[in-house]
C-alpha cells in the first residue's frame, strides 16, 4: 500500500484509510470484456471495475471504474496519478516541474501547491535552439493548470495519450499537483525519473464516483463523452462507432438508439471490426436485435455472421434473437 495521497486510491478525510479488503467478483470474459469488484474490511469502500477490451490498434479500450462509499460523515477524493509530459515535458530522462527533494511530509502539507510554487522558484532561461527539422519539444505550462469540468485530456509519457471523463460527480471539485521520484523504483536504471499529475476529485461523504479511463493514439480524433443513466453510465460517440459502459450499486435501467439495459453493469459497443460486441453484469442487455442475459456475468461479440458466446463454466445465460438475426450460429466458450 503507498503512503497516501499517492496511489490510484479512494481516501477519507476522516478515521482510518487502510485500503485492505477481499475480491469480492472476478470475471474474464474472452476477448470483449474483464470485470472485477472488491470492499475494504470495514466494508467503507467498494470498488468495481470493468475493462472493456479492443479487436485491433483502432478500436478503443476502456477502464471505468466505480467507487462507492459508506462511512458516515467523512468526506471522500478519489486520487488519479497520471505519466503526462504535461508535467514532464523531457520525459523520463530530466526531471519534472516539481524538484525531487521534496520531503513527503512538505508535499503532502503543501498539496495543490507543489507545482506552483516550484514554477515560481524556477528561473527563467530561454530555450535553445534547435535544428529547423527538429520536432518542437512539449513546453512546460508556465502556470500551474486549473483543471474544471468532467473532460481532461492528457498527453502521454510513452506514446499514448489518455482521457479522463468524470461522470460523477457532474460538477467535481477538482485539484491538481504533481510530484517527482528519482530512481524509478520498478526500473533500476540510473538517470530515470518519474514525475506525474495528480487529478484529485473530492466531494461529501456518501457520494459515489464513476470514471471512465481512455487511452488512444496521439492525434486520433477525440470522441464525444457524456454521462447517462444518472450517473451510472457513459455513452462514448466517435466516428462509425457507439459505446456505451455501466456500473451502479443497484440495478441500472436506461434506453436508448443504441442499447436497452436492466442490469447492474453492462457494455455495448456497436461498430468497429465487429458490428456488435456485449457484455453484462446480473441483468439484461440489449443491442442490435441481440439480447443478452446472465445471472452473474456474460458477453458475446457477433462478427455479422456468427455469435459467440463468453461465460463461466456451467452459468446460466441465455441469448435472445430478434426475427431477422434467427438462425444464427452461437457458439459458448466457457471461461
Amino acid at each position: 500500500m503507498m503512503d497516501l495521497p499517492f496511489g490510484n486510491r479512494l481516501e477519507f478525510a476522516r478515521g482510518d484509510n487502510a485500503c485492505f479488503g477481499r475480491t469480492t467478483a472476478f470475471a474474464a470474459l474472452g476477448p470483449v470484456a474483464d470485470f472485477t469488484a472488491g470492499v475494504t474490511d470495514d466494508a467503507h469502500w467498494a470498488r468495481a471495475v470493468l475493462f472493456s477490451k479492443d479487436a485491433d490498434r483502432d478500436d478503443p479500450v476502456y477502464l471505468l471504474v466505480r467507487d462507492d462509499v459508506s462511512r458516515p460523515d467523512a468526506a471522500t477524493s478519489v486520487n488519479w496519478w497520471i505519466m503526462t509530459r504535461t508535467v514532464a515535458p523531457d520525459g523520463l530522462t530530466k526531471p519534472g516541474v516539481v524538484p525531487i527533494n521534496i520531503t513527503h511530509e512538505e508535499w503532502v502539507r503543501n498539496m495543490g501547491q507543489n507545482w506552483a510554487n516550484a514554477l515560481k522558484a524556477k528561473p527563467r532561461t530561454p530555450a535553445p535552439e534547435a535544428p529547423d527539422d527538429a520536432p518542437a519539444a512539449p513546453a512546460a505550462p508556465e502556470t500551474m493548470p486549473v483543471l474544471a469540468g468532467q473532460l481532461h485530456h492528457f498527453p502521454g509519457m510513452c506514446g499514448v495519450d489518455v482521457d479522463l471523463f468524470i461522470a460523477a460527480p457532474a460538477a467535481p471539485r477538482i485539484l491538481t499537483d504533481a510530484a517527482s521520484t528519482g530512481k524509478i523504483p520498478y526500473c533500476q536504471a540510473p538517470g530515470l525519473y518519474e514525475t506525474q499529475q495528480l487529478v484529485r476529485i473530492s466531494q461529501p461523504a456518501g457520494q459515489p464516483y464513476l470514471t471512465l479511463i481512455t487511452p488512444r493514439w496521439p492525434g486520433s480524433a477525440a470522441p464525444a463523452y457524456r454521462a447517462i443513466a444518472g450517473g451510472a453510465g457513459v455513452a462514448v460517440s466517435s466516428p462509425g462507432r457507439e459505446d456505451r459502459l455501466f456500473l451502479g450499486a443497484a440495478p441500472v435501467a436506461y434506453k436508448d438508439a443504441v442499447v436497452e439495459i436492466a442490469a447492474r453493469g453492462g457494455f455495448a459497443r456497436r461498430g468497429g471490426p465487429l458490428p456488435l460486441r456485449l457484455m453484462v453484469l446480473d441483468g439484461t442487455i440489449t443491442a442490435g436485435g441481440i439480447t443478452l442475459t446472465a445471472k452473474d456475468s456474460a458477453a458475446l461479440a457477433y462478427d455479422g455472421a456468427a455469435i459467440t458466446l463468453y461465460c463461466a463454466k456451467g452459468a446460466p445465460v441465455e441469448v435472445t434473437l430478434a426475427p431477422a438475426l434467427r438462425g444464427t450460429t452461437v457458439t459458448r466458450v466457457d471461461e
